[in-house]
């Protein structure tokens, strides 16, 4: 038997991304289905033990076609060499 009680909680408020827009070219970055095109550039610095964690992120929202005919001919052009790798699984 199920005994059921009820309890009142206070209204709370979230924040949750609904949409992200490439920094560069300004255009909606979409996840279609179980397809992924997906940037992360990231810089984070700070300390990080296992009893605490303070650090502060720079992020960059950036679509896969900005990386690809933007950022990586940019990067080559600094003699930097981008590694391809397929990962299956």
């Amino acid at each position: 038997m199920e005994h059921s009680k009820e309890f009142i909680v206070p209204e709370s408020k979230t924040t949750e991304v609904v949409k992200i827009d490439c920094d560069l070219c300004g255009e909606e970055i979409k996840r279609i289905g179980h397809n992924v095109n997906d940037v992360e550039i990231c810089h984070t610095v700070g300390t990080d033990y296992p009893e605490s964690y303070s650090v502060e992120k720079t992020k960059v929202d950036m679509c896969g076609k900005c990386f690809i005919e933007k950022l990586i001919p940019w990067l080559k052009s600094q003699g930097v060499l981008p590694v391809k790798k397929q990962i299956d699984w």
